[in-house]
């Protein structure tokens, strides 16, 4: 048996549907798009029920075990870069805020630096 049999036999496909699944994604990775071959993609499926779900390039595979195949992980990372891109732009930087104490080289007042940005919770 040659690996590709092997591979796909441990993952419950046959050699055609997995030649044919290729095809059908242009050679390309479901989620990324980024292109992959016979050699490199991942066979991605459930890990609960063995269904097969498509093929992935070795980053997104890695990616969603990462998150252990949770749409409710998935959901919160999405929330989580959503908020930071939307106040990325809008965080104040108070630099050169004087704190009224002198530093230790006695040049005058230190400077704090504070940074205004949104609960991450709201």
């Amino acid at each position: 048996m040659d690996a590709l049999t092997t591979r796909c036999t441990s993952h419950g496909i046959t050699v055609e549907t997995f030649q044919q699944t290729l095809k059908d994604q242009d050679y390309r990775c479901r989620i990324c798009y980024g292109w992959i071959t016979e050699a490199t993609c991942h066979i991605d499926h459930d890990h609960e029920t063995g269904f097969f779900r498509g093929l992935l390039c070795p980053q997104c595979n890695i990616g969603l075990g990462n998150f252990h195949d949770s749409i409710e992980f998935l959901e919160r990372a999405i929330k989580y870069l959503e908020l930071s891109h939307r106040w990325q732009g809008m965080q104040v930087n108070l630099a050169q805020v004087l704190c009224g104490r002198p530093t230790t080289s006695g040049t005058g007042p230190c400077r704090i630096s504070i940074e205004i940005r949104p609960c991450p919770y709201h």
